[in-house]
């Protein structure tokens, strides 16, 4: 997949020394890293919002950092402007069936 020119591709290494909280590595922008196959990690970091998230596939995260609502890594979903985690999939299938 072809990664957004707006969302720039880092190394693990540039991801060990940054932080969301003003650490090491003070840059703002969206950033997306492959840790290895199916995990990636995506961070945004723009000046309103400071924000990390695991994903399975880098058009997922790519979607994530555009603003959209996508499953995670975890398969719980997140959406991408407040970074705000939705029930867990599981758990919400299990609390429909639960209610009829």
């Amino acid at each position: 997949m072809r990664i957004p020119t707006f969302i720039q591709a880092v190394s693990r290494g540039f991801l060990d020394n940054y932080s969301l909280d003003g650490g090491k590595t003070e840059c703002y922008g969206l950033f997306l890293c492959r840790l290895e196959e199916e995990h990636y990690i995506a961070v945004n970091n723009s000046p309103a919002q400071r924000m990390k998230e695991e994903f399975r596939s880098p058009k997922t995260a790519c979607l994530w950092l555009q603003g959209h609502t996508v499953l995670n890594y975890y398969n719980q979903l997140c959406n991408g402007l407040t970074g705000e985690k939705i029930l867990d999939v599981a758990e919400r299938v299990r609390a429909e069936i639960e209610c009829g």
